[in-house]
């Protein structure tokens, strides 16, 4: 008979599955020398010497982007602080 079937409950399916993971983490934990176990491993340093990247930043006229940034007025934030915050009237 499946957990499912057993198990109607959906609080109860949870509660199988969470131990179901707890046991597997400790069977983990158990045998560390086990070659599917998850090891800790730290990252590897970096492959060169820190310097210039291949990024260069470009100005709005020579892309040919340009942005306004609307939320920048302070007066606007103040004005329409209540419609931010609950939504509008």
């Amino acid at each position: 008979m499946p957990a499912a079937a057993r198990f109607p409950h959906p609080f109860a399916r949870c509660v199988l599955r969470l131990a179901a993971c707890r046991l597997a983490l400790l069977a983990a934990l158990a045998a560390p020398n086990d070659p599917g176990a998850i090891v800790s491993k730290p990252l590897e340093s970096k492959s060169g010497p820190p310097g210039a990247t291949m990024f260069v930043r470009l100005a709005p006229e020579q892309t040919g982007l340009v942005t306004e940034n609307a939320y920048d007025d302070p007066a606007m934030w103040g004005a329409l602080y209540h419609e931010f915050e609950v939504g509008p009237i």
